[in-house]
């Protein structure tokens, strides 16, 4: 993994980055081959997998869907087809979710080494002085990797037993034994066997690509960090620079201008590393955030047909809703930072440009505004920001669009619902009345004409 300095944003993500690389994700440090070629075995064991726990969803979902009756609200009518079939695809998501992250994250190991040298050498530029008022920012980092990796482990375990009990209790299976695990479907199998294979095949990929998300998260907030110097070593040199033409020192606006160069340059390096970083994993954000979202509404759906009795059930709704909304909202927070401090640094470039024109007429405050002005117009072209394969995004606007998606859906889906229990009500009314009305007689020969043998 190359040579790790001594404050290293490597060394904030030691425990990720180490499982990673002993599954076989990332090259390991050793170059050995037995050792590569285990872990390129092992990941490729975990992404095959991971793969036939899909394909099993799948096909649960084609027969519950097309072969089996569409079960039914608690309404006792049957729901529109499309709401019904974001019942039963959360768990098509969570598995396809892990699934495609890894294998993207897989396929892109060969630029690993890439990152991990931009890396270095963005921490050399930002973080290679003052090693002892570095350290809290690189505690702060500590901290973030450590959070994010709990939350995101704990909040999945704690989901899926929250599943597997609600899973018990609806369908009646709590004997480990017996080879029903897989009914309707045509596959005897014990209920222990299958919870080793959705252990092994859905529970472990998936939180291996929680651990891929936390490395992602903690590059973008290490970007932002680095913005966010700059910013200030910007506002510094404006305060500097009105200092000294309050004094009447003209001549350190060369000093100026030099520092306002070096500064265009680590942009330029940090500019580089972003979009490198979100060119190559831009398409696991989007799978990411796409499918969080779509199991969220899988979510809500159900919960608004009724479909789930038991408290068990609905405590796991509502956990769901909230585990899986806070992984595609909350925990994008660092990367909308990163496209926030791309602006900030656009207004403060911005009002040092205007400040150099107004109080700078000499040879050199024209000098120091040319660099600024294309400092300036180099920020405006390369904005950073973290995007998902260009589809999608990230900013503060965007994950705020994400909660009136879900409002919106569940107002819809609740209007479905409710009009299939009118008209499924109105249609059962007017059946009782027209048997009501129907004379005894008439009632008696229909009654025995459908039962005849012969009919």
């Amino acid at each position: 993994m190359g040579f790790i300095p001594r404050m290293s944003l490597l060394e904030c993500l030691r425990f990720q980055t180490g499982l990673l690389a002993l599954l076989g994700f990332i090259p390991g440090e050793r170059k050995n081959r037995a050792t590569s070629l285990l872990g390129f075995c092992l990941a490729t064991c975990i992404l095959l997998g991971n793969w036939f726990c899909g394909v099993l969803q799948c096909a649960g979902f084609y027969y519950l869907f097309t072969i089996n009756e569409l079960a039914e609200g608690n309404t006792g009518h049957k729901v529109n087809p499309l709401i019904k079939a974001f019942t039963w695809t959360p768990f098509i998501f969570i598995c396809g979710r892990a699934a495609i992250v890894l294998t993207i994250f897989f396929i892109k190991r060969p630029k690993w080494q890439r990152i991990v040298e931009m890396t270095d050498g963005l921490m050399n530029s930002f973080y290679g002085g003052d090693h002892d008022r570095n350290l809290v920012e690189f505690q702060k980092w500590k901290r973030l990797s450590k959070s994010l990796l709990i939350v995101s482990l704990f909040s999945h375990v704690g989901w899926e037993v929250l599943e597997w009990r609600n899973f018990m209790i609806g369908t009646g299976k709590a004997d480990l034994w017996a080879k029903d695990a897989l009914s309707p479907l045509p596959w005897d199998i014990a209920l222990w066997e299958y919870l080793i294979i959705w252990t092994l095949c859905s529970t472990v990929p998936y939180l291996l690509s929680q651990v891929v998300f936390s490395v992602i998260i903690l590059f973008g907030r290490f970007l932002s960090s680095c913005l966010c110097k700059i910013v200030t070593s910007i506002e510094v040199l404006e305060k500097a620079l009105i200092e000294n033409v309050v004094l009447g020192d003209f001549k350190r606006s060369h000093a100026v201008a030099d520092e306002l160069t070096r500064l265009h340059r680590l942009h330029f390096q940090v500019a580089e590393f972003g979009h490198f970083l979100s060119d190559t994993y831009g398409l696991i954000l989007f799978v990411i955030y796409g499918l969080d979202v779509m199991t969220i509404l899988g979510f809500v759906a159900t919960v608004i047909v009724g479909t789930v009795k038991s408290i068990i059930g609905r405590i796991m709704l509502g956990y769901s809703i909230l585990a899986f909304g806070m992984y595609a909202t909350l925990f994008l927070f660092p990367l909308v930072q990163v496209h926030e401090q791309g602006h900030r640094i656009n207004s403060a470039l911005y009002s040092l440009t205007v400040t150099a024109s107004h109080i700078m007429q000499t040879v050199q405050g024209y000098s120091l505004r040319i660099v600024s002005q294309a400092f300036l117009t180099a920020t405006k072209d390369r904005v950073l920001g973290f995007h998902g394969a260009g589809i999608i995004h990230i900013t503060r606007g965007f994950l705020a669009a994400t909660f009136t998606l879900i409002l919106s859906f569940a107002v819809v889906t609740n209007e479905f619902v409710d009009k299939a229990t009118k008209t499924g009500c109105e249609m059962a009314g007017g059946v009782a009345a027209v048997h009501e009305e129907t004379p005894f007689a008439l009632r008696d020969l229909i009654a025995n004409v459908t039962h005849h043998p012969d009919v």
